[in-house]
């Protein structure tokens, strides 16, 4: 069997393994007692003794389907886990390797609880249960993504608190009321802790093991084996640059923009309803496309666009725009933050409102603001951006415009009374 194969293989055998063992408790001790357990392994693994546990506990006092969500929840986190502890162990892997591991760890474990649970008998007695649910386990996503982790949690936790305060209200009073309030408590005291444990940790980025084993050679739901053979090794790199078609298939759904571009090449306008998540892809030239949202609730991903203009006339939870080139985009409205990355000359206009905007490793990106996002502040995080510029409306004229620089020369020195580094913005005359 091909190496790429075999890692499919083991990874559905290291979940299974992982859903016995929990949320990290003693038996997750006993299977990591040949190596060392990284701090940030250890940090997740109390979390789970903790909060997670209190979530799990809650589940199945309620019982019924709530009980069901628990068990599902508890295979994201030991596919979430697992997925970390891959990363402290192991080099960075190429695209294809990380995308195919991201699917069976945990993307695979969304579609099994939605379709059950829209089938259930009890389907409307939970319904928003089942909707905070759903927006909550996205909290493990960050792992497989590019971009900033922490907007991408913070979203979860806001978007999850939409259907737990409809759940407060329909609960309140009545009989058994207080275990869905109790319920409701630890979920987001779970999302919190993930928050913290993020910023803490990974604020930036999942950071792989520089000095660490093959990836192609790690043993999921165990230690890291040595490096493979040099006859190995070439069978490994073959069998990853030439995956099998049903494993391109896969990437195909919701997560696309993480595949590398040669395997994924005809464009590509759908909504992963599972998802909640419209994906755009592999557009060339194209100055008509229009992503005709009709739920608040669909967030949208744009990946390698080149030479296009996108429209998204309705609000929209979240956007995310991924390795995009020489594209333009106009997006009203977003209820979450917009995200670029990796993008090279594309240009951003904003014309009610969007609370944050983060752009983060790209090249001559400009973005419109409207006069609403001036007044409310819209906030703009940068990373790794060289010639961005923005434009805002004139104070002194409102119908003219004023064009803005980001700055990219810092000058640091050291401040000895605070003893802490003190930055400035290197001004050019």
């Amino acid at each position: 069997m091909p190496q790429f194969e075999d890692l499919v293989v083991r990874l559905e055998k290291a979940v299974s393994r992982l859903e016995q063992v929990g949320t990290g408790g003693s038996s997750t001790a006993a299977t990591d007692a040949t190596t060392a357990v990284h701090r940030t392994v250890q940090a997740l693994d109390a979390i789970g003794l903790a909060e997670f546990a209190d979530f799990i506990a809650a589940s199945d006092k309620i019982g019924s389907d709530i009980k069901f969500f628990g068990t599902h929840f508890k295979k994201l986190f030991a596919g979430h886990r697992e997925f970390i502890n891959f990363a402290t162990k192991c080099k960075e892997p190429d695209m294809t390797l990380k995308t195919a591991v991201f699917k069976d760890l945990i993307e695979s474990k969304f579609a099994p609880i939605s379709k059950k649970i829209r089938k259930s008998k009890n389907f409307q007695q939970f319904k928003q249960h089942f909707n905070a649910v759903e927006n909550a386990m996205t909290v493990f996503n960050w792992v497989g993504y590019s971009q900033l982790p922490l907007p991408m949690i913070q979203d979860a936790n806001e978007s999850t608190q939409f259907y737990t305060n409809k759940i407060k209200k329909e609960k309140k009073n009545t009989e058994g009321g207080e275990d869905h309030l109790a319920w409701i408590i630890s979920l987001h005291k779970f999302l919190k802790a993930m928050y913290a444990y993020v910023k803490d940790n990974y604020a930036a980025k999942l950071i792989y093991n520089g000095r660490g084993a093959d990836p192609s050679a790690y043993k999921f739901g165990g230690a890291t084996t040595a490096a493979p053979k040099k006859e190995e090794s070439k069978t490994a790199q073959t069998a990853v640059a030439k995956p099998k078609p049903k494993v391109k298939a896969k990437a195909k759904k919701g997560f696309g923009f993480l595949a590398k571009k040669k395997r994924v090449v005809a464009p590509l306008l759908e909504l992963d309803e599972g998802a909640a998540k419209w994906v755009c892809e592999n557009y060339k030239n194209d100055r008509e496309i229009v992503i005709k949202n009709e739920d608040i609730k669909n967030s949208v991903c744009v990946y390698n666009c080149q030479g296009s203009f996108i429209q998204i006339p309705n609000k929209v939870k979240t956007v995310l725009i991924d390795s995009c080139k020489k594209s333009d985009f106009f997006i009203p409205e977003s209820i979450g933050n917009i995200e670029i990355v990796n993008c090279k000359v594309c240009k951003l206009q904003v014309a009610t409102f969007v609370p944050a905007i983060t752009v983060d490793n790209c090249s001559r990106i400009h973005i419109y603001l409207s006069q609403e996002c001036v007044d409310k502040d819209t906030k703009i995080v940068v990373s790794a951006a060289t010639d961005m510029n923005i434009t805002v409306p004139d104070p002194k004229d409102p119908n003219d415009t004023m064009q803005l620089s980001v700055p990219q020369q810092f000058e640091i020195t050291f401040d000895k009374k605070q003893r802490q580094l003190r930055t400035d913005i290197v001004e050019h005359m």
